[in-house]
C-alpha cells in the first residue's frame, strides 16, 4: 500500500535529520521479487502440477498463501517487505503481497500483473500528518475471465475497480514505502535514497511527487516542496495529498488567498466524495462526536447508496446511540444491497440484533419471502 503524505497540523520545528552509522541497503529489484530455496521448493510441491490446467493452479495458488497447511498469511498494515520477508515472517500489507504473488503466479505459469486503486477508504494518522492511502492487487486473466487476488479485500472500500498498472510502477511503490518508512522517524537521508529509486522507476506517478515535496518540507525547503506539490498536481489534479499540502504551505507562506482557492477546491472535491465523508464521520465516531459521525455516514449514504458497508457502518453508531430500530433498519438495507456470501453475514447480525431488542421487526427470510410473493402475485395478472 503506498502512502501519500498530507500534513494537516502545524509542525513545531523541522525534525532531525540523523546520520545513520550504517545505511540502509537499497536493494535491487532481483533482490526484492526473489524467491529463496524453501519457498520455491514448497511451491512446486503444492501448485506447479503440470498436468493441472491454469484454473487448477489458480486454486491451488490462492489455498497456498492463505491457507494454514500452505502460508497462512495475514495483513499487517506496516509490513512492507520483500517477498523473501514475506515468507520469513508470514505477514504482509496488500503491496508486499502482490510483489509475492505476482513472482509465483508467473512462475505457476499464469499471465499474471500488478493492479491499482487509487482512491481508497484506509487511513491512519500520527502526531504530524495524515496517510491517504492507495490500494494494490493482482489480476490474474483467464480466458475470458479476469480474477483478482487481494490480501485486504474485507477491509478496504473503493469507488472504482482495479486498473492494471506496470511493474515498474509497483516496484517504484516498494521504494516509495521504504522512502516513507525512513521519513516517519527523522532519517531523511535514507528516504531520499528509496525516494529517488521509485522516481528513476516512474517519474508519471503523482503520489511520489507528492512525498517529495513533504521530504523537502521536512527539511524547510519550502519553495522546492511548493515545485514538487505543484508537479504533483499537474500530473494528478485531484490529488488530494498535493492539495492539502500545498494549501498548507501557501499558507505558511503568507499567500492567503492561493491557499483559500485551494482549500476550496478541496472541499468541493470533498464534498462528492463518499469515502471522504465516511472518513471523516468515523474520525468522529472515534472522539465520541456521535451526532457529526451521523451527520456524514448519511451524506456517505446519499452519495453512494449502493454500498452496503455504509449502511453496516451505520448500523454501528445507531447501536451506540442505544437506537436498535434504526439499526435494524440499517443493516436491512445493507442486506439488500449486498452480494454474494456478504448476504448471509448480514443476515446474521439483522436476525441476532432482532433477537436481542425483542422487536416485532419480521425476520429476513419473512420479508424475502412476501416481497417475492407480492411479485409473483403482481406478475400473476391478467
Amino acid at each position: 500500500m503506498l502512502t501519500s503524505w498530507a500534513f494537516v497540523i502545524a509542525l513545531a520545528a523541522t525534525p532531525p535529520d540523523p546520520a545513520a552509522e550504517v545505511a540502509p541497503p537499497l536493494p535491487t529489484i532481483d533482490e526484492v521479487m526473489h524467491i529463496p530455496e524453501p519457498l520455491a521448493q514448497a511451491f512446486a510441491a503444492k501448485v506447479t502440477d503440470p498436468k493441472g490446467s491454469q484454473h487448477d493452479r489458480l486454486i491451488r495458488l490462492v489455498k497456498f498463501l492463505f491457507d494454514a497447511e500452505g502460508m497462512h498469511l495475514k495483513y499487517v498494515e506496516d509490513a512492507n517487505y520483500t517477498v523473501a520477508q514475506v515468507y520469513q515472517y508470514r505477514q504482509a500489507n496488500c503491496l508486499s503481497f502482490s510483489l509475492l504473488t505476482l513472482a509465483l503466479a508467473r512462475r505457476a505459469g499464469l499471465a499474471a500483473y500488478g493492479q491499482g486503486i487509487s482512491e481508497v477508504l484506509y487511513w491512519s494518522q500520527d502526531q504530524t500528518a495524515t496517510y491517504h492511502s492507495t490500494h494494490v492487487n493482482v489480476g490474474v486473466p483467464l480466458g475470458k475471465r479476469r480474477f483478482t487476488l487481494d490480501v485486504a479485500a474485507g477491509q478496504i472500500l473503493t469507488d472504482a475497480p482495479p486498473k492494471r498498472i506496470s511493474d515498474a510502477r509497483l516496484f517504484a511503490q516498494f521504494y516509495a514505502n521504504k522512502s516513507a518508512e525512513y521519513l516517519a522517524v527523522g532519517d531523511l537521508q535514507s528516504s531520499e535514497r528509496f525516494l529517488l529509486e521509485a522516481l528513476r522507476l516512474d517519474d508519471a506517478y503523482a503520489p511520489i511527487w507528492n512525498n517529495r515535496g513533504v521530504l523537502e518540507r521536512r527539511r524547510g525547503q519550502s519553495d522546492v516542496a511548493r515545485a514538487y506539490f505543484e508537479h504533483a498536481l499537474k500530473l494528478q489534479s485531484d490529488n488530494a495529498g498535493a492539495l492539502s499540502n500545498l494549501a498548507n504551505l501557501y499558507g505558511r507562506l503568507g499567500a492567503a488567498a492561493e491557499a483559500q482557492k485551494l482549500n476550496d477546491r478541496l472541499t468541493r472535491m470533498q464534498a462528492r466524495n463518499p469515502f471522504y465523508q465516511m472518513q471523516i464521520g468515523t474520525n468522529f465516531e472515534a472522539h465520541g462526536d456521535l451526532e457529526q459521525a451521523l451527520v456524514h455516514y448519511k451524506k456517505a449514504i446519499r452519495l453512494r447508496p449502493e454500498e452496503p458497508r455504509f449502511y453496516a457502518r451505520l448500523a454501528q453508531l445507531h447501536l451506540k446511540q442505544g437506537n436498535a430500530s434504526s439499526a435494524l433498519s440499517a443493516i436491512k438495507n445493507a442486506f439488500q444491497h449486498a452480494k454474494g456470501t456478504a448476504r448471509n453475514a448480514y443476515r446474521a447480525k439483522f436476525e441476532a440484533l432482532r433477537e436481542r431488542s425483542g422487536t416485532q421487526e419480521r425476520s429476513l427470510d419473512a420479508q424475502e419471502r412476501r416481497r417475492q410473493f407480492g411479485q409473483l402475485s403482481l406478475s400473476g395478472r391478467w
